[in-house]
């Protein structure tokens, strides 16, 4: 079964990015008008879009350092708790 999700995965993914790859040559040479809270700015669709794809990968690494992180921290809690449940049981003990 692995085997089938990953070759759908590899399917599919590799459809999404023909895709975009298509999409992103149609619009090339394209002009749009490109506005954030101030004047229309005249500008090529290609950026528009290079701009956008560039967020995207910024937000994932951002997202995935955060869960990465978030992980040490709970990793690193656990084996403190299990340190103090140690010294604990060496004080019982004692």
């Amino acid at each position: 079964m692995n085997a089938f999700k990953a070759y759908l995965f590899v399917v599919v993914g590799g459809s999404a990015l023909l895709a975009a790859a298509v999409f992103t040559a149609l619009q090339w040479g394209s002009l749009s008008k490109f506005s954030a809270f101030g004047p229309e700015v005249p500008t090529r669709t290609i950026y528009l879009v290079l701009g956008s794809a560039a967020g995207g990968v910024v937000v994932f690494w951002m997202a995935r350092l955060t869960v990465r992180g978030a992980l040490a921290l709970w990793e690193r809690r656990r084996q403190e708790k299990r340190i103090i449940s140690k010294v604990r049981r060496e004080e019982d003990r004692l």
